[in-house]
């Protein structure tokens, strides 16, 4: 498959997952969840089979798999009561893609000494101010700013860069196992734009800045907004 297919491909699966996120978000019922795991299978094998040349191809085989045990479990009727192990899955989304993006220079740029130390004080602050579960929400903020990072490696053209990583934000954020309110949701969308702009503008310094305030502060925002 040539690149220009590879990115339309990596597109159409991006559509298909953020579909089954939606469907999963707004319906409740085993054929929804039937269908998110058919549709999240399908995506996973066909990105295995015929998207070896989409650089954010890793991207979407972690986020297939993780719809994949989102929809089963649901299905099973475990997903509320599976608690401190669905933060242990964004822990796994996470040190899977920094394995297989080890290679990444803008990531090697962005993964400093520091930023394991404000993830922790966000956890911290999150339970201080009573927050359920936030771990989930502060790594979920560095889970999709590796995304970013990793789709604009693609060297895609703008549109295809934008349309590509609001897709990735429908599929981190609509997710059933984060309950955020609209105005936290409009504002961590317009936190996401803010960096991809800065993203595309070469501006890693201030993404990253942009980012340890975005982690630090983000269990205080869905505590209270």
């Amino acid at each position: 498959m040539s690149q220009f297919q590879s990115s339309y491909f990596g597109l159409l699966a991006l559509i298909i997952l953020a579909s089954s996120v939606l469907f999963l978000r707004l319906q409740s019922d085993l054929p929804t969840y039937t269908i998110s795991a058919i549709a999240s299978i399908i995506v996973l094998n066909s990105t295995l089979i015929l998207a070896s040349g989409l650089e954010y191809r890793g991207l979407l085989i972690v986020y297939s798999g993780y719809i994949f045990c989102v929809s089963l479990m649901s299905a099973l009727g475990l997903l509320e009561a599976t608690g401190h192990l669905l933060d242990l899955g964004y822990i796994v989304i996470l040190l899977l893609l920094l394995t297989i993006y080890h290679y990444n220079t803008g990531l090697r740029e962005l993964l400093t000494a520091e930023l394991p130390i404000i993830l922790i004080a966000s956890v911290i602050l999150g339970v201080y101010v009573g927050l359920h579960n936030p771990l989930r929400y502060s790594v979920t903020a560095l889970i999709d700013a590796i995304s970013l990072i990793v789709v604009s490696s693609t060297g895609e053209d703008i549109v295809l860069f934008l349309a590509a990583t609001l897709l990735v934000f429908t599929v981190l954020y609509a997710m059933p196992t984060l309950m955020q309110s609209t105005v936290v949701f409009t504002l961590m969308l317009t936190i996401y734009i803010l960096r991809a702009v800065l993203v595309l503008l070469k501006r890693m310094r201030v993404f990253k800045a942009v980012l340890i305030l975005d982690i630090l502060l983000r269990p205080v925002l869905v505590a209270y907004l």
